[in-house]
């Protein structure tokens, strides 16, 4: 990993003016560093170590080298993942020894899996912290101080309630995690051996953390779990997120397909807030297939759900996430998950490649489907969706959209360019809309837009 690549995964905005202590505490000359990997529930939990951090007097940095501490906050998800966060706290450990930075600590999902592994490969890790330490970081940086090398689990402790989460992104734009762990025992997956079993935050502290979202600039709410539809009485937290003022989207991810139901569709088609965006990841759609991966289902309950979900909610927009690979997939259950692609026609699709992981049901398995086979099926899908997406695309030319804008500059012939996303985009996987505007547009602000034309999965247009 580059040294650019460490700055921009560790690049804090506004951290200096929200949270310098001044000059009468300890730590005000310390620096911390935080690498934040893996998905967007990770960033979250990158946020709350930053804030808490801050408030107790450490100054965040914007580059690693030269930071007194650094955090990286890893993901274990599958081994691509796990291969980053390892090349990542290598070449953190080289900054170390080349005297750039001082002390390391692993947090995350690969230090709560493999912390005594980390600990006897790789002795210059200072301190090592399991998913649930999120509210200890101050605790285990002033141990480190003192030369302690702490490894803190803490799997089944839930999200802290009243943490500052320092933001780690633009501040229109936020997540909020609504729940930790998971229940559902996928046999692939070894969440919830990292994450623990889910637990919900209560509807009130949620409210509150919002609010202090909405306060600090965020329009726009992007609500994760390992399983927003788990979360008890999703459509009353909806009700009240609805009522704060400033918020102008909520967008629902990763709901589980067993519980995208008639009254959850009915209220995102009639709720004004609420983005008619659905982000449901199916993983397969050959019945025996799922039945070895411990979901239940076949192709036509998932197709039945994509037009239910098309049906009840207006130009809603579909994405979903595949596994290939599996053990259990051959040939005609792979053509049988081709034909639910061509039949489903989703707008957004992700693809995974099978690496088992240690302590799940399916490590027993093995890995009989080769890598080289699991990559050319990876990209035969994604090649099949790329058509598909070019496609659903075309059906928002000539029309007039919202659009929030992240970025603007100016072109040299063209006047001001923006780059931005409509409700049925979601930050960081989904496209972008690329528009002209004759006006002074800003980042943050909400502009109508007349889409022009659109590719595989992008959409271009003019500001209105």
């Amino acid at each position: 990993m580059s040294k650019s690549q460490y700055v921009q995964s560790a690049i804090v905005l506004f951290c200096v003016m929200m949270f310098d202590k001044g000059d009468g505490g300890m730590n005000q000359k310390q620096t911390v560093a935080i690498i934040s990997l893996g998905c967007a529930k990770n960033t979250v939990d990158s946020e709350m170590m930053c804030g808490a951090l801050a408030t107790a007097g450490y100054r965040i940095s914007t580059n690693v080298a030269g930071a007194d501490f650094v955090v990286i906050n890893t993901c274990a998800f599958i081994d691509q993942a796990k291969e980053e966060a390892i090349d990542t706290i290598m070449a953190t450990v080289a900054e170390k020894e080349a005297g750039n930075v001082g002390g390391i600590i692993v947090a995350g999902c690969l230090a709560q899996g493999y912390s005594r592994d980390l600990r006897a490969a790789v002795p210059e890790i200072d301190a090592i912290m399991g998913t649930g330490a999120v509210g200890q970081i101050v605790a285990v940086v002033e141990a480190v101080r003192r030369g302690e090398r702490p490894i803190c689990d803490g799997r089944t402790t839930g999200q802290p309630a009243d943490l500052p989460r320092l933001r780690l992104g633009p501040p229109f734009s936020a997540y909020l995690k609504i729940a930790e762990g998971c229940d559902n025992r996928c046999h692939y997956c070894a969440i919830p051996n990292l994450r623990g079993p889910f637990r919900s935050r209560p509807r009130h502290e949620l409210v509150v953390e919002a609010i202090r979202l909405a306060n600090q600039g965020a329009v726009e709410l992007n609500l994760i779990a390992q399983d927003i539809t788990r979360y008890p009485d999703l459509i009353g937290l909806l009700d009240d997120l609805q009522q704060i003022e400033t918020l102008r989207w909520i967008r629902l991810l990763y709901a589980h397909p067993d519980r995208v139901g008639p009254e959850l569709l009915d209220y995102i088609a009639r709720a004004p807030k609420i983005c008619p965006y659905l982000d449901i990841p199916v993983q397969h759609a050959d019945r025996s297939v799922l039945q070895a991966m411990g979901r239940s289902g076949e192709k036509d309950d998932l197709l039945a759900l994509v037009e239910r979900a098309r049906a009840i909610i207006p130009n809603v927009v579909l994405r979903t996430t595949l596994l290939v690979g599996f053990p259990a997939e051959g040939v005609r259950e792979f053509d049988n998950l081709l034909s639910f692609v061509r039949q489903a026609r989703f707008d957004y699709l992700g693809v995974f490649t099978y690496s088992p992981q240690p302590g799940t049901p399916a490590w027993s398995l093995g890995d009989p489907v080769p890598a080289q086979v699991k990559e050319e099926r990876r990209q035969i899908v994604m090649s099949l969706q790329a058509g598909i997406s070019q496609e659903r695309w075309k059906r928002w030319r000539n029309q007039e959209v919202d659009v929030l804008v992240e970025t603007v500059w100016r072109h040299p012939e063209q006047g001001s360019r923006l780059r931005g996303r409509m409700a049925g985009q979601a930050p960081e996987v989904d496209g972008k809309v690329f528009a002209r505007a004759k006006r002074p547009v800003g980042s943050g602000e909400m502009v109508q837009v007349t889409i022009e034309n659109s590719s595989q999965f992008d959409i271009y247009g003019v500001v209105k």
